[in-house]
């Protein structure tokens, strides 16, 4: 018992407050840190909040691949109240409202925040076809356009098409509605045709008029024959060097196993001299 170390009431004492002092200061290292934490998430929020992350005003919207649409009716398409903070913008949401115009093929929408700004990349429709009136005034003449896939555009595309050299050569006249789902293989036939094609007239739902390099072509209204129209006109190709175009009238191919040339009826003779 002798060597048993003497229980000191005072070192008790000292481990008591070493013991509060260490839990003193962790729960001081605890509060400094909620605190730092709590600071800097209201200084991200305080930051983000500012004016220098708003879209403010509409040419902090850049407009990207657009050839024939201005970039001002892409920008009047956008949902977007000014000013808007940039991270409450949903890019889904102004790529579907700018997916609506007719001339967009695709939209892309992405924000940018340094500097803040929105960007709208378009890629449009190209027209390949002209719709028109062949029977209305000069200025209501030009209906409206055609992309490959039977979209049909508006008519007030056609100045800057001219401007940028993309206004097609195509006609087509007598359009209606219903030939939209057949027209993307029907375009795609003649688009790969030899003999160059400028009209389609469909005015006659029962007989199809090409206007051509070799000149106007019948072809009926029997549509599962194109390929094979296309293909006998090809082979005609070498026409105009053994009848001068101005002689032919039309070409018929509304059976291309028998096809027909018709011809102009030759100019009367002279009537010769009066006999006395």
């Amino acid at each position: 018992m002798d060597n048993w170390p003497a229980q000191n009431p005072e070192v008790y004492r000292q481990r008591r407050r070493e013991r509060r002092r260490q839990q003193r200061l962790a729960f001081l290292r605890e509060l400094w840190r909620t605190l730092a934490v709590l600071g800097l998430l209201g200084g991200l929020a305080w930051t983000v909040r500012q004016p220098l992350w708003a879209i403010r005003q509409p040419d902090q919207v850049v407009v990207r691949g657009n050839l024939a649409l201005p970039a001002e009716k892409v920008r009047a398409k956008l949902p977007i109240t000014y000013p808007q903070l940039v991270w409450a913008i949903n890019p889904q949401t102004l790529a579907v409202a700018v997916a609506q115009e007719p001339l967009v093929n695709q939209v892309k929408v992405s924000r940018r925040f340094f500097p803040p700004r929105i960007e709208v990349w378009v890629e449009e429709r190209q027209p390949v076809a002209v719709l028109l009136c062949v029977t209305c005034s000069p200025a209501r003449r030009l209906q409206g356009l055609l992309d490959a896939d039977g979209h049909q555009l508006s008519p007030a595309y056609g100045p800057r098409l001219r401007q940028l050299g993309r206004f097609p050569g195509l006609e087509v006249v007598g359009w209606r509605p219903a030939l939209t789902q057949e027209w993307p293989k029907l375009y795609a036939l003649l688009a790969a045709s030899p003999v160059r094609i400028t009209r389609l007239d469909w005015q006659n739902a029962g007989n199809l008029i090409l206007t051509t390099d070799l000149g106007q072509v019948y072809l009926g209204s029997d549509a599962s024959r194109l390929p094979t129209q296309l293909t006998v006109l090809d082979q005609m190709r070498q026409l105009p060097e053994k009848l001068p175009r101005q002689g032919l009238v039309y070409i018929d191919l509304r059976n291309p196993d028998d096809p027909l040339v018709q011809l102009k009826p030759p100019p009367p003779k002279p009537a010769g001299p009066a006999a006395r």
